[in-house]
């Protein structure tokens, strides 16, 4: 089954929050695309965070962006297009 993206909005992050929030037996990733997404963690947390395959390693990594909504939508994807942007030039964001 293909994955689906839907770009996230600050009312649809709000109301997934209010909905699973008490109940969370585990936690949940909500795309945006482009390999950000907001994690809510099942210990009370919602982070936002980057995946991405490092230049020359070529491994998996993951970099943590801030916390919702003190950083927000706007700024998460301002980030990741910065990383990106890094990324095209071999660069690991990390670092």
């Amino acid at each position: 089954m293909p994955k689906v993206i839907i770009s996230l909005s600050d009312s649809k992050i709000k109301s997934v929050i209010s909905t699973h929030k008490k109940s969370l037996d585990r936690n949940i990733k909500l795309s945006d695309g482009g390999s950000l997404y907001l994690l809510l963690d099942k210990k009370d947390g919602v982070y936002w965070r980057f995946d991405y395959v490092r230049p020359i390693t070529k491994k998996r990594a993951t970099i943590a962006i801030g916390v919702y909504p003190a950083y927000s939508l706007a700024k998460a994807r301002s980030k990741r297009n910065e990383f990106r942007e890094q990324l095209t030039q071999n660069l690991d964001p990390q670092f």
